[in-house]
């Protein structure tokens, strides 16, 4: 049976147990259920256990997210950001999603940096290029789910060509009005090619 103690206003209280007692590996597992920014701007200045987590344990960089338009307009460097989480990744990053920041020198960063990814969403990136996809569509091997609608000067034409060159395409009938449900996807679970102007 637990003791109880006396808490300062008279009354009883069970003992309680500090978060930072966690075992680190499923502290990290917790804060991975995080959103990025939540991490970056909250966690991680809980107590000292808690930064140094997330600034030791990759764990807590498998996945990152910066969808939420807010964070935007808050004086960050936002691509800067990226980079630093996807460092303290340390290469063990298997899904990111980037909504509004993404570019073609942070996809190449990216590419450099984590060959691992198996879900990849650039969404609503209007400085993400043919080019720049061009470059790096053959990093990913493991790439299971893509997505990058709404980037409007990735073309329909490149769409094919590195659907192509990301190893999931086998034939497209139609490839000017790319309709998803007419490809034939070896590998990849989930392909969300919408949006491009051109």
């Amino acid at each position: 049976m637990r003791k109880s103690r006396r808490t300062a206003h008279g009354g009883r209280s069970q003992n309680r147990r500090n978060w930072a007692d966690l075992p680190d590996d499923i502290t990290a597992s917790i804060l991975s259920r995080l959103k990025t920014v939540e991490i970056l701007r909250t966690a991680q200045r809980v107590c000292m256990t808690w930064r140094r987590i997330c600034k030791e344990n990759s764990l807590v960089w498998q996945s990152i997210d910066i969808l939420d338009e807010r964070y935007i307009n808050l004086n960050y460097d936002m691509d800067k950001v990226c980079r630093h989480v996807i460092d303290l990744s340390s290469g063990n990053l298997v899904d990111i999603s980037i909504e509004y920041i993404g570019t073609d020198q942070l996809l190449k960063y990216l590419a450099e940096s984590s060959s691992g990814i198996k879900r990849l969403r650039f969404v609503n990136c209007p400085s993400l290029t043919d080019e720049g996809l061009s470059e790096v569509a053959s990093k990913f091997p493991l790439l299971e789910d893509l997505d990058f609608s709404k980037c409007d000067k990735i073309s329909n034409r490149c769409r094919t060509d590195q659907l192509s060159a990301f190893g999931v395409l086998e034939k497209w009938e139609d490839k000017e009005n790319m309709t998803p449900s007419k490809a034939k996807v070896l590998s990849l679970s989930s392909i969300i090619i919408i949006g491009g102007s051109r």
